[in-house]
């Protein structure tokens, strides 16, 4: 008896499935499988999303994996569909399209879990052992590499990079959104300094040249996903996230030691009301009316 839970997307989202196959798993007292077969092929170069690699394992999360055949049969057309297909035959399949849904706590404990479960509704009840595990393996990872974050220094994500090319997630509003959350990190949290965190550092720094030497920016380092980063940010003092799963989890994570959190308003087209889904009660929302860039805090 095991649940199969598999793995697709960046570091973020590969911890968002990982709290809710923990999660089912513990509830039927069974083993929790990894399947990265979605790793085995490469994204087509004109793919509007980035390719990622699979890290939870090099991380040394609490899990087995199932074996994969050949990276190369997964370039055969029709191949990945059908070997999917086969091997899950016998599970009961689901697949989160978004919000939480009763069925999720229904499911028996051969499953076959996969989407994205960005919605706190998933791992609830064992929140705390989600945040346990994924500390301890930041800690692990950052002994000797990096060092917690001065006090009373705030730390911002910039999520640059493919979400520039999807307008489904508001590249405009979000420009608008970080040059906000600095002045709030600067000025009514009185951060010492901003360290800021993004996927593309240059662009990140021309953004924010108006906060000169108030703002400094991190190298961008993307072992293990960029783990040390996340493990970096949520060492801050207050943290400002984009619309993105990776510093959602810094931030969980630093506001669980009582840390603030800077939200934005918005997140994306397929998830329009992330206070209900995403954000705990205690994380400050941020931003501007898209229709008319009103002000608001929420």
């Amino acid at each position: 008896m095991s649940v199969i839970l598999e793995f697709e997307s960046g570091l973020g989202n590969q911890l968002f499935q990982f709290a809710a196959g923990y999660t089912l798993a513990k509830k039927h007292q069974t083993q929790l499988i990894g399947d990265t077969s979605r790793y085995c092929k490469k994204s087509s170069p004109d793919c509007r999303v980035t390719f990622r690699q699979f890290h939870l394992e090099s991380l040394g999360f609490p899990m087995s994996y199932r074996n994969n055949p050949p990276a190369s049969l997964f370039h055969i057309r029709g191949f990945p569909r059908v070997f999917r297909f086969a091997r899950n035959a016998r599970l009961t399949s689901y697949r989160c399209m978004g919000a939480h849904t009763p069925v999720f706590d229904n499911l028996p404990d051969e499953s076959f879990l996969s989407g994205h479960f960005q919605d706190l509704s998933y791992f609830r009840e064992e929140r705390e052992d989600i945040y346990t595990i994924i500390e301890n393996r930041l800690e692990h990872l950052a002994k000797n590499k990096a060092e917690p974050l001065p006090y009373n220094w705030g730390a911002l994500h910039i999520r640059l990079g493919d979400h520039l090319k999807i307008p489904e997630f508001y590249p405009d509003w979000f420009a608008k959104y970080y040059l906000r959350a600095t002045e709030l990190l600067l000025e009514s949290h009185r951060c010492a300094k901003v360290k800021v965190f993004s996927d593309d550092p240059a662009q990140a720094k021309e953004m924010l040249a108006q906060f000169k030497d108030k703002v400094i920016f991190a190298n961008g380092d993307q072992s293990h996903g960029g783990a040390l980063d996340l493990y970096e940010m949520s060492t801050a003092t207050v943290v400002g996230i984009s619309n993105s799963c990776f510093s959602w989890w810094a931030a969980f994570l630093a506001s669980k030691t009582g840390s603030r959190v800077i939200a934005p308003r918005y997140w994306s087209e397929w998830c329009k009301e992330p206070e209900k889904l995403l954000y705990p009660d205690d994380w400050d929302i941020h931003g501007f009316s898209i229709d008319d860039n009103e002000d608001y805090d929420g």
